[in-house]
């Protein structure tokens, strides 16, 4: 949302850079308070770290009082996200297996855990190679790109590529399901053995 606000603020509603400034500062110390709040274990969730961010650009804007500054958000969230997810490809498990065993707590001990890791390795690769690019053409437009086509990549273009990779992902992972083995409940068993009718 936060490009869509700067796009409309500052490129079509033309508001002073100061203003916009203390509006994100406000902004991002109700992200702050509320993952301080909400926090359950010792790390804070990446919106506590997209908050802290906002918190800095909006107060490096009001003290440089430029409008470059705002615009430079998609970019620093392409960087921080790629480091997130590439720090854990050298501390594994690496950031999909994790996204994955807190949507199934089973997966550690399946017998398919090998092939969901490596799988879920290559898809975190997938997303480290989207930031790396996708960072690199967000700073194009704040460098050489106009308000239209900064506004039209980082508030459309970005979005559908996103859905795009989550689209394709999610039907390569249905495929890739039907080949993991999958544990056979005891229950499954029956307590007497088969007749065998000769």
């Amino acid at each position: 949302m936060y490009p869509i606000l700067v796009f409309y603020f500052l490129i079509i509603q033309k508001i002073p850079i100061r203003i916009f400034s203390l509006f994100t500062i406000a902004l991002a110390l109700f992200g702050l308070i509320t993952g301080i709040i909400n926090k359950t274990d010792k790390k804070f969730g990446l919106s506590f770290w997209n908050s802290l961010l906002l918190f800095i650009i909006g107060g490096i804007s009001l003290i440089l009082n430029t409008n470059m500054i705002p615009k430079l958000f998609p970019v620093f969230t392409n960087i921080m996200l790629l480091c997130t997810f590439g720090i854990t490809l050298f501390q594994p498990p690496v950031m999909i297996y994790r996204f994955a065993v807190l949507a199934d707590k089973s997966i550690p001990n399946s017998p398919g855990q090998k092939q969901i890791a490596a799988y879920c390795y290559k898809v975190t690769v997938v997303w480290i190679v989207f930031f790396i690019i996708n960072g690199s053409i967000a700073a194009w437009t704040v460098f050489y790109g106009s308000d239209f086509v900064w506004a039209i990549y980082n508030n459309a273009v970005a979005p559908i590529l996103i859905g795009i990779i989550f689209i394709v992902e999610f039907i390569v992972r249905k495929i890739v399901q039907r080949k993991i083995p999958k544990a056979v409940p005891l229950s499954s068993f029956s307590q007497q053995p088969p007749k065998v009718v000769a």
